[in-house]
């Protein structure tokens, strides 16, 4: 799902990957000074307190996930009579990729999120060739559901789901021919509405969604194929290479060619 700029987030490795529980009354005092890489921390059971270098404070406690920016201080206090249960991530992005510095969320369905952590643990004590491989996309669908969980925490979920088919549908069908009418249809609303919902819960229009997707997809093919440039305008939905061209140096910077050059 192509939602925000905050879902261009490019994982380059994975540093680390624990199943750890802290006992009662321990304190955790590895990240006082900055955690250096970005972090995934999910509560099996238990719970502790998280407390930040401006002094604020926030309980994390079983059933919840959080991700951490590399930036961001803290200190883990376990004052609960049980072991805090955690599945902790450790990971670095490139430097044209970011996320809030405090995105806690409770995942819609749990058992499923802690599920895919369970994979991912096993993948990074299998040793296998393929580990670093397969976790990265674990790691990419964990993401994906908080940032999703977290969007959707803001609008409220009767608004995103009222236009989830619309955006299902460029997601799937960027390159072909899609009117406002045809998506408006799907979410069996008028133009108008259509066009003020849309653009509440995506902070940009149907038209300006689209063409981010459009441009998203053929970075990566540039980056990915050796499809020529003409190709890659028709894949995306362009209308010819001219127009490819001009939007694409209007939303990056770049020519997709200087984009292949880099």
């Amino acid at each position: 799902m192509f939602i925000s700029n905050q879902n261009r987030l490019s994982i380059d490795k994975i540093d680390l990957i624990v199943h750890h529980k802290n006992p009662p009354k321990d304190e955790f005092r590895l990240y006082a000074n900055g955690r250096g890489v970005c972090g995934l921390v999910v509560a099996i059971s238990g719970c502790s307190t998280y407390i930040f270098k401006d002094g604020t404070e926030k309980e994390i406690s079983a059933g919840e996930a959080v991700l951490f920016s590399d930036k961001i201080s803290y200190i883990v206090k376990n004052n609960g009579d049980e072991p805090f249960d955690h599945y902790t991530v450790n990971f670095s992005i490139s430097s044209n990729s970011f996320f809030d510095e405090d995105m806690l969320i409770r995942p819609f369905n749990f058992s499923k999120f802690l599920n895919k952590c369970e994979s991912l643990f096993k993948f990074w004590q299998s040793g296998e060739p393929s580990a670093q491989l397969r976790c990265m996309s674990v790691l990419y669908e964990l993401i994906a559901d908080i940032m999703e969980n977290n969007l959707i925490d803001a609008i409220g979920y009767e608004q995103y789901s009222t236009i989830l088919p619309a955006i299902h549908f460029i997601d799937n069908n960027f390159g072909s021919n899609i009117d406002i009418k045809s998506l408006a249809k799907l979410c069996i609303m008028s133009e108008t509405n259509f066009r003020r919902l849309f653009t509440k819960v995506c902070s940009k229009s149907p038209i300006q969604y689209l063409l981010d997707v459009r441009v998203s997809r053929a970075r990566e093919l540039l980056k990915q194929s050796n499809k020529t440039v003409e190709e890659i305008a028709h894949l995306t939905g362009f209308k010819d290479v001219e127009h490819f061209c001009r939007t694409y140096k209007k939303r990056t910077g770049i020519t997709p060619t200087q984009e292949r050059q880099i």
